[in-house]
């Protein structure tokens, strides 16, 4: 439908509109009611889409740019990373994860180029880059035969970096995704170092961070989930820790574990106390305070 067209119609409807206001008006006349208020300088055109096509053309934009964009981009990247688990027995070891900074390199040449017009695929795309970086750093030790880096400590201190500056740039864009992100690659780091003492000891950053978080920015849902992952970053750690492949079995020892268990609650209680409080509490504190509660109380309980 051309403009021309559009500006018809419109024109029929206002006019088929204000025969029946007139109608109306002379009813109320006729039977001696008081006419409804109205405004004065009322324009109907203002209640209805000036332009259909530009409303459509509006719409399809949205869907375009945030959804097939959004399912577009996590595909792609869970794809990618998908492709670098294979052990390419042909290949250099250190080819895949070349690649893959290649990619990352691209991905954030491309996220800052499309910064100012297309900012929310912006946005994704430097999230998907982050996460690239990460497991292209983890391909160097992991998934093959003659690793490029043999040596563990060398290769914990990459990831360790690659899931720092992920935090730091997390923050510097106040992007609470990204930052939900960026403490789920760190506890997989600790993880991967299988040692009990790094693990525990970034699991009480993580806490304190995130209590941090909630102070100066009130993101209360990644305070949630920060709860949640840290309790169950030593959950599995308790049952053998199978992200490195050890056989799941319960662990009896060191039993200074019930003492960081105990140091998660205290950390997470002082982030509900702390702050502005009202006469009534809200329901994420209720909700933070309740899960802090219930799964230090179950840790404790199934451990000793």
């Amino acid at each position: 439908m051309d403009s021309s067209s559009e500006h018809e119609v419109n024109n029929q409807l206002i006019t088929y509109l204000k025969n029946l206001e007139a109608r109306i008006s002379r009813i109320e006349e006729k039977l001696n009611l008081e006419n409804l208020p109205s405004e004065d300088n009322f324009e109907l055109p203002s209640l209805m889409p000036q332009n259909i096509s530009e409303r459509a053309d509006s719409l399809e934009t949205q869907i375009g740019q945030f959804w097939f964009a959004k399912v577009g981009i996590v595909i792609l990247a869970l794809g990618i990373i998908f492709l670098m688990t294979f052990p390419y027995q042909n290949l250099p070891s250190f080819f895949p994860s070349l690649v893959g900074y290649v990619l990352v390199g691209f991905l954030f040449w491309l996220s800052n180029y499309w910064k100012s017009s297309l900012q929310f695929i912006s946005q994704y795309i430097f999230g998907g880059a982050l996460l690239l970086l990460f497991f292209s750093t983890l391909r160097l030790h992991f998934f093959s035969i003659n690793p490029t880096v043999e040596n563990p400590t060398l290769e914990l201190l990459m990831l360790l970096a690659v899931s720092i500056l992920h935090i730091s740039f997390s923050f510097k864009r106040k992007s609470i995704y990204l930052m939900s992100f960026g403490v789920l690659l760190l506890s997989i780091t600790a993880l991967i170092s299988d040692s009990y003492l790094l693990i525990f000891f970034l699991l009480v950053l993580i806490s304190g961070w995130s209590v941090y978080l909630k102070r100066i920015l009130n993101w209360n849902s990644f305070y949630i989930y920060a709860i949640i992952l840290v309790y169950f970053t030593h959950f599995v750690w308790f049952i053998g820790n199978p992200v490195v492949g050890n056989k799941i079995a319960l662990q009896s020892s060191p039993l200074i574990n019930i003492y960081f268990l105990l140091l998660y609650c205290l950390i997470y209680a002082y982030g509900n106390l702390s702050g502005k409080r009202g006469e009534k509490e809200s329901i994420n504190s209720i909700l933070s305070t309740l899960l802090n509660s219930f799964l230090c109380f179950f840790l404790l309980l199934i451990i000793a």
